[in-house]
């Protein structure tokens, strides 16, 4: 499944405490048309797969499960600004190559 770094739970720390939510609720990832999309949520909805991360539960839409798969959530802060960023595993490319059309 997805691999959430120490510098990305760390930001995505800070935003639920920005953005005023306690400290029991978890990231939520989700689609929004063609992207996936980050909010927070006090409890994950009925099909929503659960990561228990250390300080922050990960909740993943099952609409954004395959594309989470094999994915790492990291932070990228090269233009200045802090922002969540989603890299593939070459792994998950290449089995998606090797994969037979059906």
């Amino acid at each position: 499944m997805v691999e959430i770094t120490p510098r990305a739970e760390q930001h995505l720390l800070q935003l639920r405490s920005e953005r005023g939510f306690d400290q029991q609720s978890g990231a939520r990832f989700e689609a929004n048309e063609q992207r996936v999309r980050l909010t927070f949520s006090t409890a994950p909805a009925s099909r929503d797969r659960v990561i228990e991360g250390a300080d922050l539960p990960i909740f993943v839409a099952p609409e954004v499960i395959d594309k989470l798969e094999h994915a790492t959530i990291d932070v990228d802060s090269s233009d200045g600004k802090t922002r969540l960023m989603i890299r593939r595993s070459r792994r998950a490319s290449q089995t998606a190559r090797q994969s037979p059309a059906g």
